[in-house]
């Protein structure tokens, strides 16, 4: 029975679960819990009282350190964009002005993630119950456009089936350091036949690169 007892005794000081007997001798106030923090695996935890599993009593302060898990995943996501636009009147039609839009644009993406020491694939300790295991990531992109757009009227009128119809036509040209280069345009109108009943209609390209967080999303196992 002794023998019992004393397996229960070493099993507290390194695990949960288990209550001490017996406290061990008091150590100094300043030695931490445990003797390589915030390292993943390895180390010795330190419980002066043990745990409060077949009796009621307030553990101490370093077996409430030697059992709390400290997770905390890290992401940082920055982004940079130098854009430049313009706009004005190119000509005045019988319809209405004749508008543009145009401008350029440069940005640049990056992501770094560091997942907690106790939830990384590096750590050789049981993983936290729920969580899967993360390897660091990071990555960067960057992209440039330009684009332009014009807005042309066509009939503006008070009276008659159709009192206004104009058209919006754009175009965009992008480079993509990863993906490389790809061309977006609309071509819209807008048909009026009195103040109450208008149609609006199009047809459009459009395409989207992944973003950084796609490309580099942390691997989980």
């Amino acid at each position: 029975m002794r023998k019992v007892i004393l397996s229960l005794v070493l099993f507290a000081s390194i695990s949960p679960g288990w209550a001490q007997t017996s406290p061990p001798a008091r150590r100094d106030a300043n030695t931490p819990a445990v003797n390589s923090p915030n390292s993943g695996s390895g180390g010795t935890a330190f419980c002066t009282t043990g745990l409060p599993i077949f009796e009621d009593f307030q553990p101490s302060e370093d077996c409430l350190l030697a059992v709390t898990a400290n997770i905390t995943d890290q992401m940082f996501i920055a982004q940079d964009i130098i854009e430049g636009t313009v706009q004005g009147r190119i000509a005045e039609l019988p319809a209405g002005d004749l508008r543009f839009a145009a401008g350029a644009s440069y940005r640049e993406n990056e992501i770094d993630f560091e997942p907690s020491h106790l939830n990384s694939f590096n750590n050789s300790a049981s993983q936290v119950i729920g969580l899967f295991a993360s390897r660091p990531a990071g990555g960067e992109t960057s992209a440039k456009d330009v684009f332009g757009e014009i807005a042309l009227p066509i009939i503006a009128r008070d009276s008659g089936i159709v009192q206004d119809f104009g058209l919006e036509l754009g175009a965009r040209w992008s480079d993509y350091d990863l993906q490389g280069q790809s061309n977006t345009w609309k071509a819209l109108f807008e048909l009026g036949f009195n103040e109450s009943v208008r149609l609006c209609g199009g047809w459009q390209r459009a395409n989207r690169a992944p973003i950084v967080g796609e490309l580099y999303a942390p691997q989980r196992t």
